[in-house]
């Protein structure tokens, strides 16, 4: 990236870190929180804007594990290695580690076969609401046993983080490299502030430091306006002519568009993910409901993207963030997978999540499920109607924007960590029971609605080492590849079109 790609990261680390201030600070101002919590607070929010973090993960049986090498670990005081219990499972042993130094190397090696998992991301921060809010870092360098795979800035965050996958081999040596940027490397100055207990000087502080804040995004701005205004930068020129795009429908139509799979973010501005939703349940009202009532109640390591999807989609809110977006990829999982409730004037999602929240003990007598394997003839009659409804109003309200209908089946054969293939009979009922819903909801929408076909490739596998483990729609590498490259071939074909009018 150029000089201005890294003044836009710093302006976006700044940014961030003066909202998160903000918060405490005027918290305290109206009296929510009290003086030891305003202490705690800001006191903790210096400290986790110095760290970067690797989560490592040797995918595979219970048994999996990876090993540290004690004396490349034993006297670096900076580096903290965690096995938290929620990274244990039956698919193996995972760690977490955080550091503040810049560059940290790493050496370990893998117990059993596997499939080797790495993501570099910020510092895990929730606010006083307990909100998770990003804490960013520029990853700048990550190499693999002498391989490359980042060598630019690269801004990413907890929520938003660089994710590298690999096969390993038992007892296989591994040497990580790694090196990023923090605010603090960029604005040392930073750690002169919030080094008392007193409350007095705090308050100045939080003064003092967003006065700062500003003077420094006032000179990124100025610099960034001189550097437009002399030189013509082909790499910032080629930002603008990324492609926006969204998803909606579940992870097969976001993973190709993610960095272990393809190099997306040459091409591409991934704008909005709308997941675990249904095409019926976004055409109708919203519903009121309590915050603490859509909460998933299971402690899970995915917990707040399940908060946050079943939050969108009662509040539909899909629909404010197209504004922007070039192309909208689409896919039928959840409509064939789960289908909705009918609740009192409107419709919501029947996912498996729901029936762990307040909201349905609270309301389970008058939630009725409607799904295409139970009562076909209504469901297709719904979905249809709603189908309709939603080209519509994208083609009214968003004339420019195109969808790319991804088409899915469910497989039953998949490759194991030793290259081998399996197979699993539930797999394969499951494909047999839904599989052709997929085509009669799909067929619907290729004969109806002007969009673009992905097909599904036939030679598709699940693999045992996908990123979100084994399932019947987690597959091999080569079909991320596959989905990545036609979508990418039918931007460019467009891009073409367009200049040759």
């Amino acid at each position: 990236m150029s000089n201005n790609s890294e003044n836009n990261i710093k302006k976006e680390m700044l940014t961030e870190y003066e909202e998160q201030l903000d918060l405490i600070f005027n918290n305290f101002k109206d009296k929510t929180i009290d003086q030891e919590r305003f202490k705690n607070s800001l006191h903790w929010l210096k400290q986790v804007w110095k760290y970067s973090r690797i989560d490592i993960k040797n995918r595979g049986n219970a048994s999996n594990d990876i090993k540290f090498f004690e004396r490349d670990i034993r006297y670096d005081k900076d580096l903290s290695i965690e096995a938290p219990d929620w990274f244990q499972n039956e698919n193996g042993k995972g760690v977490k580690i955080e550091f503040k130094g810049r560059k940290k190397h790493l050496h370990f090696q893998c117990k059993n076969d596997g499939h080797l998992e790495i993501a570099v991301r910020g510092f895990d921060y929730r606010n006083i609401h307990d909100e998770r809010k990003p804490v960013y870092i520029n990853c700048i360098t990550l190499i693999l046993n002498g391989k490359s795979f980042i060598s630019k800035d690269m801004l990413i965050d907890h929520d938003n983080p660089f994710l590298f996958s690999k096969r390993c081999h038992n007892l296989e040596r591994i040497n990580v490299e790694i090196e990023t940027k923090t605010i603090y490397y960029y604005y040392p100055e930073l750690d002169n502030f919030f080094n008392t207990d007193d409350v007095n000087i705090l308050t100045k502080d939080c003064e003092e430091t967003k006065k700062f804040i500003d003077t420094q995004k006032t000179a990124l701005n100025n610099n960034s306006n001189i550097i437009n205004f002399n030189v013509t930068n082909k790499e910032e020129k080629a930002e603008t002519t990324k492609t926006n795009i969204a998803i909606f429908g579940s992870c097969v139509s976001v993973d190709p568009f993610r960095t272990c799979y393809n190099n997306y973010k040459k091409d591409f501005n991934k704008m909005y993910e709308h997941q675990r939703s249904t095409i019926i349940s976004l055409m109708n009202p919203k519903i009121s409901y309590a915050e603490e009532d859509i909460k998933y109640l299971i402690n899970a390591p995915d917990k707040l993207f399940i908060d946050s999807d079943i939050r969108r989609d009662f509040e539909k809110e899909i629909f404010k963030h197209l504004d922007n977006i070039d192309y909208l990829v689409i896919n039928m999982v959840h409509d064939i997978r789960w289908g909705v409730f009918a609740f009192e004037d409107t419709y919501i999602t029947r996912s498996d999540y729901i029936y762990k929240t307040k909201f349905y003990e609270n309301n389970q007598s008058k939630l009725r499920p409607i799904t295409i394997f139970d009562n076909e003839h209504e469901y297709f009659e719904l979905w249809k109607d709603n189908c309709d409804k939603f080209f519509e109003y994208l083609s009214k309200n968003y004339p420019k924007l195109k969808v790319i209908l991804q088409k899915i089946e469910l497989k039953d054969q998949y490759i194991k960590y030793d290259g081998t293939y399996g197979y699993r009979q539930d797999f394969h009922e499951q494909a047999q029971k839904l599989n052709p819903y997929f085509k009669k909801l799909e067929q619907y929408i290729e004969d109806n609605h002007d969009t673009i076909v992905i097909p599904f490739p036939s030679d598709t596998s699940l693999d045992e080492g996908n990123i979100w483990g084994l399932y019947s729609t987690h597959y091999s590498r080569s079909y991320y590849e596959n989905v990545f490259n036609k979508i990418k071939i039918h931007v460019l074909e467009d891009k073409l079109h367009d200049s040759n009018k």
